[in-house]
């Protein structure tokens, strides 16, 4: 079974640079047919080719990105590689920190704040041979302000965000792999609108240090890719999931599923299904069916009467409140240069009294043992990535169908499933219900299932 959704969006149909997916990179690279200096120009090649329409890109040091992928060609040629990523170029999400380079966050007056160290995830990378290829937009401060970035599908539209830059550059092919976040919806829903396997980490799996913060207890970090095949790579490479025996055992067992027991996944009705674009519901059916197919049972919850209203202003109040801590300050001094709807956030983060917020925090920590309560038994939740196909560019479009998990803090995955009928991309998000390394590893088979791998 293969996933029918066109390999590339149709801006890009002439010099496909990157193959289908990571995993072809480090194919290509292992056995010789590519190098990783030639990768990073075919990289370079693309931006110029397609920047101009897209703008998916703050900066490139392309310089640098070619130095550093000449010491691992030559590491390579030594048989001595720092991982099967080395020599891999990657897009960072402009709110990351990265020694050397500006973080800007979409913010005039942090256009010459250069970072004086790596963020955590960046350090990481680094000491996997990873290369930083550059800055990858993203809207002011990871917000919902629509960012200059375009839907490469149809210039029309929104490529979502706040991860817009970095959704972009991977559905491109400017870069195999691009760093996100996400507070609300900044990875899922971008990720459908753009075609690309976008993937929130649990809450703390990737630590924030480095990262401008909007909601320290919302903020989470994740990768996107071609392909969700992509990610097992990208999560058995990186540090902070995997880094214990038993935890890459448990990964793996998860992967292969050999408890002898179908996946159980639960499809959401409620307003999962009622807010959702005809189009959108039958993404989420088409996907429940390859889930089926693949030998997968598909329970549905009709009333999905857990995600009610409260869930939604429990994060409201948390988001906006702990917002306003985070921008107090820089807000008294530049308030002129905040977008409105950032603004709008800080705002009301000022008018939320403390006993309020700490009262949203109180009941967070029971909505998120009863979800586990009530929803482990499955192995995942199946609903849509977004409310339908990718709106105008005045909007990032309605992160309603996103934040729950955020919330929440369980991991949850986009996979692109289909066109819509004006050939814009729809999405379904596949969310754990659990927590760990075997939980984690059946949300990524179930992924794949969906993806036709």
């Amino acid at each position: 079974m293969t996933n029918p959704m066109v390999p590339q969006p149709p801006l890009n149909q002439q010099d496909w640079p990157l193959g289908e997916s990571l995993c072809d990179l480090v194919q290509s690279l292992e056995n010789g047919h590519l190098s990783c200096a030639d990768l990073v120009r075919k990289c370079l090649s693309r931006i110029d080719q397609i920047e101009p329409q897209v703008h998916a890109w703050v900066m490139i040091d392309g310089a640098g990105a070619l130095e550093l992928a000449e010491v691992a060609d030559a590491r390579r040629a030594e048989n001595r590689p720092k991982s099967l990523l080395d020599g891999i170029p990657v897009g960072v999400k402009d709110i990351i920190d990265v020694a050397g380079w500006p973080t800007v966050a979409g913010f005039k007056p942090w256009r010459e704040k250069v970072a004086t160290a790596d963020a955590w995830i960046v350090s990481k990378m680094r000491q996997a041979g990873m290369i930083p290829l550059g800055k990858t937009v993203t809207t002011q401060f990871a917000s919902i302000d629509p960012p200059p970035t375009l839907n490469p599908w149809n210039l029309g539209h929104t490529p979502g965000g706040s991860s817009s830059g970095s959704c972009v550059a991977v559905a491109c092919g400017m870069v195999p792999l691009a760093l996100g976040s996400q507070t609300g919806g900044s990875i899922n829903r971008p990720a459908s609108f753009c075609g690309v396997s976008g993937l929130k980490l649990a809450l703390g799996q990737w630590p924030t240090q480095g990262v401008v913060p909007c909601s320290q207890c919302l903020d989470t970090l994740g990768p996107i890719v071609r392909r969700v095949k992509d990610l097992r790579l990208v999560m058995a490479t990186l540090p902070g999931i995997l880094d214990k025996l038993v935890d890459i055992d448990l990964f793996e067992k998860g992967l292969r599923h050999d408890t002898g027991q179908a996946l159980k996944i639960l499809k959401l009705g409620g307003r999962f299904q009622a807010l959702a674009s005809l189009e959108m519901q039958a993404a989420v059916e088409l996907a429940a069916e390859r889930l089926s197919e693949a030998g997968c049972v598909v329970g549905y919850d009709e009333t999905a009467s857990f995600f009610d209203d409260d869930l939604w202003q429990i994060h409201r109040t948390i988001m906006m409140a702990e917002c306003f801590a985070n921008h107090e300050t820089e807000f008294a001094q530049n308030s002129v240069h905040y977008a409105p709807k950032i603004r709008g956030w800080v705002e009301t983060g000022r008018e939320i009294p403390e006993p309020v917020y700490f009262e949203a925090q109180r009941a967070r920590g029971a909505k998120m043992a009863e979800f586990t309560q009530k929803f482990g038994p499955y192995d995942a939740v199946l609903i849509p990535a977004a409310v339908g196909e990718a709106p105008s560019p005045e909007t990032t479009g309605d992160p309603v169908f996103n934040a729950p998990w955020t919330l929440l803090g369980v991991p949850s995955l986009t996979v692109p499933v289909r066109l819509s009928s004006s050939g814009l991309p729809l999405g379904v998000q596949i969310v754990a219900t659990r927590f760990g390394s075997e939980a984690f590893g059946r949300l990524l088979n179930a992924g794949m299932r969906i993806d036709g791998q």
